[in-house]
């Protein structure tokens, strides 16, 4: 080995250690003692060092010391350990760029999917909610929203369904769930289904600013497939998203979820046949084929949006399917119910809503506070009863209630026309009858014949009876003499355009051992609810009455109400209502408005042949008989002046 001079070894007095750089030439450290230190940190020993440096092994350990070199080279072995860790950290990164759950396809251009956000529909629509909805917050509704939307992006129940009131923020809440659920699960085919064109397109496009907001950097959507109603992303494998209006075309397409944002959006739609029916057809049969699973195992999700309208709409329909199928032993679909009305309901309120539902389907409800307050906190009572008071009450029951049982505002019909009265309370003597004559017959109710019994009292008509005929023609017959019998009745009044009238006309009046008065009643080529106009007059003021009790008085109001708003369609189960037209025109107009009177009617045998007794007409009261100027007889009206 080589000597060194001894003038150039020295131990240093002044020295400074840069603990970042500790393999560099220290202030204050020669170039010896630092070519010393290096020889050291690759293992020479002292003594081979002292005679490299022609110095005593002692002089090599005062150095060591000096210098620091114990300490410099554990900073150096830590700097080398900590270079692995960055470059082991710097690798897995670029491998969590990507989502390992999906495959890479070899010789492709496109990169692979990226990596799956974090699990949490909350934080990601704290974090993007603001992009779409500047006011955006989470109160009790809204997260109850969030969190049934994440399960079943997730799949832990793939059948949800969403019945708020409106304003509720459900739309939001389902865009933000479908943009999550792409950056989960980015091969996923997804299909959002709107009401109209319009709605589709202002849906997508909300859709693709939370998904381009929210990808990782390096990734970005195709420009390949990029328009109003679809789009992916431009990686390997990228799933569809396409939004389509009702009815849209979807041949050729499957979404592993579908989302259903009410797909009917006013009263209008729903009484509207031809949109009922292409609603129908695309939640029940388009949207279920197109159902499929996903590559994660995660199954196949449905998500239907829809708030109450009225006892006809869109969940109506579903509900009464899914009934049907409870009754019939079929398959029924596990649908899981987010419902919550605009006020915190009663338990009364609140068990009206889960017998609206069928037994099958779960129901979910958000977290209560004081009964009669905004279970939504973004709204207050104040809000609500200004809502109300510019609602109509069939509306406000519907919409923010749940309740889709209230009667029609715009239904000509009112339930108190036909006012109940106390059977204590009648004194009529003689009574008509008006026959809906069915000559058919059968069992069904729209086959059955009805009779409807009234009289007068006190200037106004009181419906006495009500009952469905039985059995054929002579069945039929025979009954109508024995309830004419029971409620002493002297005239019949058959629609004149129905073959009933001829039958009994034939019969010269005899049906039975009784003749009566039979009368024919046009319908003056009328419809129906044009004849039910000609009574809202007197019906409105409070002229007709119907005896209290009567088994038939539920389906007789529906039956008013539905020849109302259907403007007067022929219906197969409306006989009764139409029968009680018959009876209150026949009353108001023969008897009430013309000031006519019957006598007492007693049957005895004339000639040894019974019923032949005919009924005595009289003018009635005097004191309703005015002679004018002009010596013509005029007819004072009872209860009008």
């Amino acid at each position: 080995m080589a000597s060194t001079p001894k003038g150039q070894f020295r131990i240093p007095k002044m020295f400074s250690l840069d603990r970042e750089n500790p393999a560099r030439k220290m202030r204050g450290e020669n170039d010896l003692g630092y070519k010393l230190f290096t020889l050291w940190l690759t293992g020479t020993t002292g003594r081979e060092l002292a005679e490299l440096a022609d110095v005593s092994p002692s002089q090599i350990s005062k150095l060591k010391e000096a210098c620091c070199w114990e300490v410099r080279k554990v900073l150096i072995e830590g700097q080398a350990k900590l270079a692995e860790v960055v470059t082991l950290e710097d690798e897995i990164k670029q491998e969590q760029k990507y989502d390992t759950r999906t495959p890479a396809v070899r010789g492709s251009n496109l990169s692979r999917p990226p990596a799956p956000i974090k699990r949490g529909l909350r934080n990601f629509a704290l974090q993007y909610g603001p992009m779409v909805a500047p006011n955006f917050e989470i109160d009790s509704l809204m997260g109850l929203f969030l969190d049934e939307l994440e399960r079943w992006v997730e799949g832990e129940h793939n059948f949800l369904q969403i019945s708020p009131h409106p304003r509720s923020g459900k739309s939001l809440a389902a865009g933000l769930a479908m943009a999550y659920s792409y950056l989960r699960y980015p091969t996923r085919d997804q299909i959002l289904i709107s009401a109209s064109g319009r709605l589709s397109s202002m849906a997508n496009q909300r859709l693709k600013t939370l998904i381009e907001a929210a990808l990782p950097e390096d990734f970005e959507l195709s420009k390949a497939e990029n328009s109003k109603l679809a789009f992916r992303g431009d990686w390997q494998g990228a799933g569809l998203v396409y939004a389509a209006s009702r009815g849209g075309q979807l041949m050729g397409l499957s979404g592993c979820r579908i989302l259903c944002d009410d797909l009917v959006s006013s009263t209008a739609e729903v009484e509207s046949t031809e949109i009922m029916s292409q609603a129908v057809r695309t939640m029940t049969t388009d949207l279920f084929t197109r159902l499929t699973n996903d590559n994660y195992g995660k199954g196949a999700g449905l998500c239907f949006i829809a708030q109450r309208i009225s006892n006809t709409d869109l969940v109506a329909e579903m509900v009464a399917r899914e009934r049907r199928n409870e009754e019939q032993g079929l398959q029924v679909t596990p649908w899981r119910v987010v419902v919550s009305p605009f006020l915190v309901p009663t338990l009364e309120e609140k068990a009206r809503i889960v017998d609206s539902y069928p037994a099958s389907w779960q129901l979910v409800w958000p977290r209560f506070g004081q009964v009669g307050e905004p279970v939504c906190s973004r709204f207050t009572k104040a809000f609500g009863d200004t809502l109300r008071s510019n609602m109509s009450e069939r509306d406000w029951a519907a919409m923010y209630e749940l309740n889709t049982e209230v009667d029609s505002e715009y239904c000509a019909w009112r339930r108190h026309y036909l006012q109940e009265i106390e059977e204590a309370d009648i004194n009529i003597s003689q009574t008509v009858i008006a026959v809906d004559l069915n000559m058919a017959g059968g069992d069904k109710r729209s086959d059955k014949s009805a009779l409807a019994v009234g009289g007068v009292q006190d200037g106004n008509v009181i419906v006495l009876g009500l009952h469905y005929l039985q059995g054929g023609l002579e069945e039929q017959l025979a009954q109508i003499a024995d309830y004419a019998h029971r409620y002493n009745a002297f005239v019949v009044y058959v629609e004149k355009a129905a073959a009933g009238h001829s039958v009994l006309n034939s019969l010269s009046g005899r049906i039975g051992e009784r003749t009566y008065q039979v009368k024919p009643i046009s319908h003056r080529g009328l419809n129906k609810g044009a004849r039910l106009n000609e009574v809202l007059g007197p019906a409105a003021n409070q002229k007709f009455f119907i005896r209290k009790g009567l088994e038939l008085y539920e389906d007789l109001q529906q039956q008013l109400r539905l020849i109302a708003i259907t403007k007067g369609k022929t219906h197969r189960t409306d006989d009764a209502g139409d029968c009680v037209l018959h009876l209150l025109y026949a009353c108001w107009n023969f008897y009430v408005k013309s000031g006519y009177g019957q006598s007492n009617v007693t049957w005895g045998h004339s000639g040894g042949t019974p019923g032949t007794t005919q009924c005595v007409w009289g003018r009635g009261d005097a004191s309703v008989v005015r002679r004018g100027l002009d010596g013509v007889e005029r007819v004072q009206i009872p209860g009008f002046s």
